[in-house]
């Protein structure tokens, strides 16, 4: 049962996947494809490539806790998306497996 809970841990880093958005979006563009607290993996122009959560995204720039990146700056921004078909057949699948295992530990107990 312990070795099925891990894997399902495992497998639910599966319902999100990251997104990229063009680079030829403009800083309006791109501000209202983002939102405060979202995490998102910034490529810059140099090739410095970095995890950040927005804290506030301004005319300028993006910020986060630790960092600010200039729009003129960004080459490529990936936002983490959740997948709920993913998630829905995941959670099905589990389910299955699981009423499998119970009914063969069932059976094997008589």
């Amino acid at each position: 049962m312990r070795l099925l809970i891990i894997l399902m841990l495992v497998f639910t880093t599966g319902c999100t996947s990251l997104h990229p958005l063009k680079s030829e979006l403009n800083q309006n563009e791109l501000a209202e494809k983002l939102e405060i607290n979202e995490e998102v993996v910034i490529l810059t122009k140099s090739g410095e490539k970095f995890a950040l959560v927005i804290k506030e995204i301004n005319e300028e720039a993006i910020v986060g806790a630790q960092k600010q990146v200039k729009f003129e700056n960004i080459e490529t921004i990936n936002n983490q998306q959740f997948n709920v078909v993913k998630t829905a057949g995941l959670l099905a699948g589990t389910g299955l497996i699981v009423g499998i295992l119970a009914g063969i530990a069932f059976i094997a107990a008589f």
